[in-house]
């Protein structure tokens, strides 16, 4: 009951929200993505994965997945369809992210694909939507969504790429350097552990591998 649960609140967050953001483009043009950024994520039976990308100049993209970063990758368009890397592939019509796909299996099997996505493609917001904001909120434990912490808090200092992490605010357990993403997005390496956090629709999503046991755990978190 707790894994249905979690996931139908993952679904009403991400889906429910209205798209306000001032920065999208009515005109954009597929073949001209430079200064453009991705945020959101995708939907997995069980949990969510934070995206992000930051599209660059040269065809060039800065790209954070699950709980992985890439400075520069590049990319191809062909037609309506953008390809990074040979894992991932972006179909992009009428300005909006309508498919998503992920391959890791050879032969390759797409991994998620239309209806189970919230990927807003915008431009590259002037200032960080991070820095200087605190999010509160549940980590679970992916994939059984049984509860890690019923209550974390991420916050990012106002002028630097830092934050501050832990249980209650104000008595952070940890504070780390982060790489930004577009303004939207943070990639952390901490030791062996990895952690994405992505900016989508005014909350956070939060992705944590922990390398000593080999999980992954997420998290929903909302601003204060």
């Amino acid at each position: 009951m707790k894994l249905i649960f979690t996931f139908s609140l993952a679904c009403i967050i991400l889906f429910s929200c209205k798209k306000n953001n001032d920065d999208a483009a009515p005109d954009l043009n597929i073949n001209q993505l430079e200064g453009y950024v991705i945020s959101g994520a995708v939907i997995r039976s069980t949990g969510f994965t934070p995206f992000a990308a930051e599209f660059l100049p040269g065809q060039k993209v800065k790209l954070g997945y699950e709980t992985f970063y890439y400075d520069s990758k590049d990319y191809v368009i062909d037609k309506d369809t953008l390809k990074v890397t040979d894992n991932i592939k972006l179909v992009i019509k009428n300005n909006k992210v309508t498919h998503y796909y992920y391959y890791s299996s050879n032969p390759y099997t797409p991994g998620s694909s239309t209806g189970d996505l919230s990927l807003n493609l915008y431009k590259k917001p002037e200032a960080s939507k991070l820095q200087g904001k605190t999010f509160t909120g549940t980590y679970y434990n992916y994939p059984d969504g049984t509860v890690l912490h019923n209550s974390f808090y991420y916050k990012f200092a106002q002028n630097t790429n830092t934050l501050a992490a832990g249980f209650t605010i104000g008595t952070p357990v940890r504070s780390n350097p982060y790489i930004n993403i577009g303004n939207v997005a943070a990639f952390a390496q901490l030791n062996n552990d990895r952690e994405l956090m992505v900016w989508h629709n005014g909350r956070l999503l939060a992705n944590y591998f922990n390398k000593g046991e080999n999980r992954y755990q997420y998290a929903l978190l909302n601003p204060q």
